[in-house]
């Protein structure tokens, strides 16, 4: 699937990116199909399995966030608490915003 539908030089978070997009497409392979979906609800329970949020969020998940992973084990699953404390922040970060305007 990935010859078939990304480019050659992606990188490995750039493949996932391309393999998510295509998921649906009528010919993709239904075994790689699951792996995909796997992979993307891991994604979205562990901010570690996430290289795009971890990206973007760089700044604010140790300025938000940190206290809930620090000491954690590498090898524990977060179960979603970073990316539940930055949804939090966003919410807060809006309705501050909204009242200010």
């Amino acid at each position: 699937m990935i010859q078939k539908f990304c480019a050659a030089d992606q990188n490995e978070d750039d493949i996932m990116s391309c393999l998510k997009s295509n998921k649906n497409a009528i010919d993709f392979d239904d075994r790689c199909r699951q792996i995909v979906l796997r992979r993307q609800i891991e994604q979205s329970q562990d901010y570690r399995l996430n290289p795009h949020l971890q990206k973007a969020c760089r700044l604010d998940i140790p300025k938000y966030c940190s206290q809930l992973y620090d000491g954690v084990s590498k090898d524990k699953e977060m179960d979603g608490v970073v990316i539940d404390c930055l949804k939090k922040q966003y919410a807060k970060k809006a309705n501050v915003s909204r009242h200010n305007f």
